[in-house]
C-alpha cells in the first residue's frame, strides 16, 4: 500500500521489484487516495481487498500523515485487527503516541530513515529573521506562520490576521528546537548536482570564460542531464564548504 507521493509510488516499485528477485510475491498492491477519505465504503473497500487476499500483513509505504489517516478509518473496522503493519514513512518518523487511537492493532514495525546531520544547513538554518529573511527565501514567513500558527509582526497577509503574534525565538532557543528532516541531505545533494554540472558544462563549452556563452545558452535539457548531470558523483571536497559531506569524513 502506498499513497500518491512521488517517492512513495518509486519506493514501492523497488520493493515489488526486489520481491520478484527474490523470489516472492506481493498478493495485491493499493495506491491510498485520500481525496476519498470522507467515504467510509471507499476504506471498507480497501480491507476487504486486503483480507480476502488471506494477508496477514501489509506493507505501507508513504506520508506520516496518510498513514495516520487510513489507520484511524481502518481502526473502525473490527476485521483490520486481524493485519499487522510494516510502515515506511516517507517525511516524518511516526511516534507511539501516533498509534494510540488504534484499537485494533495487531502489531506495528516501523522502519524509519535516520536523517542525517549536517551542521552548516543547521547553522544556517536557525540563524534566519523570521521577519527578515533573505530575498532568495521569500517562502520563509508563509511557512513559519503555516507552522508556528502565529502571525510575525510585520506581515500584511491576511490569512493570518487574527493568529496570535508569533513569539520572538533567540537563536539558542531555535537550535535547541531544530530537528533534521529527511530530505535536508537529498535537497542539498540536488542543488549541488545542479550546480556542479552547471560549472562544467560552463568550463567545456565556454572554456572558462565568464558570462553566459553562446554554447551554453544553446545546450539542450536533454544534453545537459545526459553529458553533465548524470556524471555527478555525489563526491564532496573540502573546498565546497560542506566538510560534515566531505568524502575524506
Amino acid at each position: 500500500m502506498h499513497d500518491s507521493e512521488a517517492e512513495s509510488i518509486h519506493g514501492s516499485k523497488i520493493l515489488l521489484n526486489r520481491l520478484q528477485r527474490e523470489g516472492m510475491c506481493a498478493v495485491t498492491d493499493i495506491e491510498v487516495n485520500l481525496t476519498n477519505s470522507s467515504s467510509e465504503f471507499y476504506f471498507s473497500h480497501i480491507v476487504s481487498r486486503i483480507l480476502v487476499s488471506e494477508s496477514n500483513a501489509v506493507v505501507f509505504i508513504g506520508r506520516k500523515q496518510t498513514y495516520l489517516e487510513v489507520t484511524r478509518k481502518l481502526s473502525l473496522n473490527k476485521e483490520a485487527g486481524k493485519l499487522q503493519w510494516i510502515v515506511l514513512t516517507v517525511d516524518s518518523p511516526l511516534k507511539n503516541e501516533d498509534l494510540n487511537e488504534n484499537v485494533y492493532y495487531r502489531g506495528v514495525l516501523t522502519v524509519q530513515q535516520r536523517p542525517r546531520q549536517v551542521p552548516e544547513f543547521e547553522n544556517y538554518w536557525v540563524k534566519i529573521d523570521p521577519n527578515q529573511p533573505p530575498w532568495y527565501n521569500h517562502w520563509y514567513k508563509e511557512w513559519y506562520m503555516m507552522t508556528n500558527g502565529c502571525k510575525l509582526k510585520n506581515s500584511n497577509d491576511t490569512r493570518f490576521k487574527d493568529r496570535p503574534d508569533c513569539p520572538a525565538l533567540d537563536e539558542a532557543v531555535r537550535r535547541a528546537q531544530y530537528q533534521p528532516n529527511v530530505q535536508t541531505e537529498a535537497a542539498i545533494l540536488a542543488l549541488y548536482t545542479y550546480a556542479r554540472a552547471l560549472r562544467d558544462a560552463h568550463r567545456v563549452l565556454c572554456g572558462g570564460s565568464p558570462g553566459l556563452c553562446l554554447a551554453l545558452r544553446q545546450l539542450s535539457p536533454q544534453n545537459f542531464f545526459n553529458n553533465y548531470i548524470r556524471y555527478i558523483d555525489f563526491t564532496f571536497e573540502w573546498q565546497e564548504r560542506i566538510p560534515s559531506l566531505a568524502s575524506s569524513n
